[in-house]
C-alpha cells in the first residue's frame, strides 16, 4: 500500500491501515510477446466493519479520495461521495 494512500486514510478518517482489509484494482497491458504484462494501479479500496456497518473507502493511487460508503470523512457532514 502506498504511503500516500495510508496517510489519506489516517488523516481523512482517523483509521489505521491495519484496521481493515485492502483490495487493489489495476489495469493490465501487454508489453509484447516476450515480455510480461504491465500492471498499473487504478484504485485502492479499504474495507472494514464498524459497529455492525460495512465501511468502504476508495482512493486513487495518488491518495485522492474517490468514494466512500458507510462512513463520513472526519469533520465532514456531507455524507458519502
Amino acid at each position: 500500500m502506498p504511503a500516500v494512500v495510508q496517510t489519506s486514510l489516517q488523516n481523512d478518517f482517523d483509521l489505521a491501515s491495519a484496521d481493515g482489509t485492502w483490495s487493489l484494482l489495476y489495469s493490465e497491458s501487454n508489453a509484447g510477446a516476450d515480455k510480461p504484462a504491465i500492471l498499473k494501479p487504478v484504485a485502492y479500496t479499504f474495507y472494514k466493519k464498524k459497529d455492525g456497518n460495512k465501511i468502504e473507502i476508495q482512493f486513487s493511487p495518488t491518495g485522492k479520495l474517490e468514494h466512500t460508503k458507510g462512513i463520513e470523512r472526519s469533520g465532514d457532514s456531507a455524507g458519502s461521495r
